[in-house]
């Protein structure tokens, strides 16, 4: 794990400290949360959920010619 410094305003440190009080977590902890959700929500995407929000992204397509159309094409040279 590795560390980071940040600079808050005092009233985001204000605010933090009252949520660490009222929650019973370190302000670390919830630094750490808030930087966790960030990355869930606005990080990269993994490669797996790329690949399956892509799926069937042309399949109602009637403009793209079929598989066996495109081999034929190459068939003739």
């Amino acid at each position: 794990m590795t560390t980071a410094q940040i600079a808050l305003t005092d009233a985001e440190d204000h605010a933090l400290a009252e949520l660490a009080a009222q929650t019973g977590k370190t302000r670390h902890d919830l630094l750490r949360e808030a930087v966790g959700q960030y990355l869930v929500r606005f990080g990269l995407p993994d490669r797996l959920h790329l690949l399956r929000h892509g799926r069937g992204l042309w399949k109602d397509r009637d403009d793209i010619p079929s598989l066996e159309t495109l081999r034929g094409e190459m068939d003739r040279f």
